[in-house]
């Protein structure tokens, strides 16, 4: 048995244990580190005809949201805390699962690539799940709308991307560079967008679901400002000041951002032009969520799911289908420093716990477009 299979193997033992990990809090615990219960305040609050939003803390989503979480409220919190974890785990399985299909070079190589994902993405994916929070499904539908749109399913995916988008603004930069370089989806996504941002309205009320828009607008003011003040995200421009105590002025991080936002697309846009669709859907994901890590303003350690899904196509990519042991070597200690951010921090930076990650993501960055620019592609011969 080779050491891959092993790999392979410990990774499907992992959502096992995973699962036994979450039952057991479900059922001891079940309301215990959660974060269901921020869904469900903006739910009652819709329900009560009141503002959604308190400040850049508790309910901090899309108006949609809010609308879409309202059939909850009629169940005890403890079924809410398990039904919502039940539907990320299983999201979270198709994501990987539908991708990972599509990678293979044959069919029965699918147990062998989806444990090699899993022994990366779900220790770094397991405090999420556990807690219930929205980036896990963030993360699964970056994953899943990629598939699909390799697979050129327009409509579906089209509906996917402008039903997160209304939900959760966090999802733009995903968003935007998936409409951008597919050109199907850009006359269909607009009006399914518009259709699920009108739900508020058609739901509450012009006036009231007009009204929540503003002030989540005035939320997400509150919340940006927060996080480009506070130095203690685990974000890009917060490195410096949590190391050096330097802080980065708002109008150069702009500077900043903004060429490096037109070169992902224009690198994204050039793999799309000169290469194969599945390396284009794999390099646009990979971008995009290496962007979205550095540069949000307001991530947090266990945000970084997002990445280690990333991290872990990556990963086994390295090994069933490029067989380079020293890159496999290199994505794996990155998912170790992902994983292991909090816990390292402490131990360099007692007082600062956020920089880690932010780093670990700018030397994955690195190491694609070194591994990228070297010929590396998801395309295999076997492959139509």
């Amino acid at each position: 048995m080779t050491n891959t299979t092993l790999a392979a193997r410990l990774g499907l033992f992992l959502w096992v244990v995973m699962v036994l990990l979450i039952g057991r809090e479900i059922a001891f615990e079940p309301t215990h580190r959660t974060v269901v219960d921020s869904y469900l305040l903006g739910a009652n609050r819709w329900l009560d005809g009141i503002s959604l939003y308190s400040g850049s803390h508790g309910f901090i989503y899309m108006p949609a949201f809010a609308v879409l979480f309202t059939p909850f409220t009629v169940l005890p919190d403890v079924v809410v805390a398990l039904l919502w974890r039940i539907c990320l785990v299983l999201t979270y399985f198709y994501a990987l699962s539908q991708l990972v299909k599509i990678l293979i070079k044959q069919s029965d190589q699918y147990w062998q690539w989806f444990g090699l994902v899993s022994l990366i993405a779900l220790p770094i994916a397991f405090s999420g799940l556990r807690n219930g929070q929205m980036n896990v499904l963030l993360s699964a539908v970056m994953v899943i709308a990629t598939a699909w749109l390799i697979q050129e399913r327009w409509t579906a995916s089209s509906v996917l991307l402008a039903l997160i988008m209304s939900l959760k603004p966090t999802f733009a930069v995903y968003f935007l560079l998936a409409v951008a370089l597919y050109k199907p989806l850009w006359w269909r996504v607009p009006p399914v967008l518009l259709a699920f941002l009108s739900i508020p309205l058609l739901v509450g009320g012009i006036d009231y679901g007009i009204q929540q828009y503003i002030n989540f607008y005035h939320m997400g003011q509150e919340a940006m400002t927060l996080g480009i003040e506070e130095p203690n995200w685990a974000t890009f421009f917060n490195i410096m000041p949590q190391l050096f105590n330097v802080y980065v002025p708002e109008s150069v991080q702009l500077l900043i951002k903004l060429p490096l936002a037109l070169l992902t697309f224009w690198y994204c846009y050039r793999c799309k032009r000169f290469s194969d669709p599945i390396t284009t859907g794999m390099v646009m994901l990979t971008l995009a969520c290496c962007y979205h890590m550095l540069f949000n303003p307001r991530s947090v350690n266990t945000d970084y799911v997002i990445l280690g899904s990333v991290l872990a196509f990556w990963f086994a990519a390295a090994n069933g289908l490029w067989h380079d042991r020293v890159l496999a070597l290199l994505v794996g200690l990155n998912a170790l420093m992902v994983l292991e951010a909090y816990e390292l921090s402490k131990l360099i930076t007692p007082e600062h716990h956020s920089w880690i990650n932010p780093v670990a993501t700018l030397l994955f960055t690195g190491l694609v477009f070194w591994q990228l620019n070297t010929g590396k592609r998801f395309k295999t011969p076997l492959q139509s």
